[in-house]
């Protein structure tokens, strides 16, 4: 009786890790990256990922994850390619989080220094990126219109 239980209970424990495992092992299909700062690389240019507050990435919609460290990039490598994003997101300018690019504010402005120069920062609220905007003497652009602020 004692071996029986412990036979069940090594195929339980088996299953479980089996279960973990895969689970683990599947892809990511519908939410923001996850970035190794200092380590992954840009999808366009190939420098490092390092600066998260600049950070973008989408999905396209064959579920391929790209990944880059300025939004400039990330629009410009989309439309060099012409993917269609199925997700687009940048990360927060004052670093809460990834937000989603079509629905966040998007600010550009020469005076803000962002990996590959294109000057743009998003944010999650409209008051955040008109304050920022006055700061560094710049202009909210609406996501659709990202390509004619890029300079490349």
């Amino acid at each position: 009786m004692e071996r029986r239980k412990a036979l069940i209970l090594r195929f339980t424990l088996i299953a479980f890790v089996i279960g973990l495992t895969a689970t683990g092992c599947g892809s990511q299909n519908d939410g923001p990256p996850r970035i190794r700062y200092g380590e992954e690389t840009c999808d366009r240019c190939r420098m490092i990922i390092s600066e998260k507050r600049f950070a973008a990435a989408y999905r396209t919609e064959s579920g391929e994850l790209r990944k880059f460290d300025d939004l400039g990039c990330a629009a410009l490598h989309q439309k060099e390619r012409e993917e269609t994003a199925a997700q687009f997101w940048g990360y927060d300018y004052e670093e809460s989080g990834w937000l989603d690019s079509k629905q966040a504010f998007l600010v550009h402005s020469s005076e803000l220094v962002t990996p590959m120069g294109y000057g743009i920062a998003i944010l999650p609220t409209e008051a955040q990126a008109s304050a920022l905007a006055e700061k560094v003497n710049g202009q909210i652009v609406e996501f659709d219109n990202i390509y004619s602020t890029l300079q490349p």
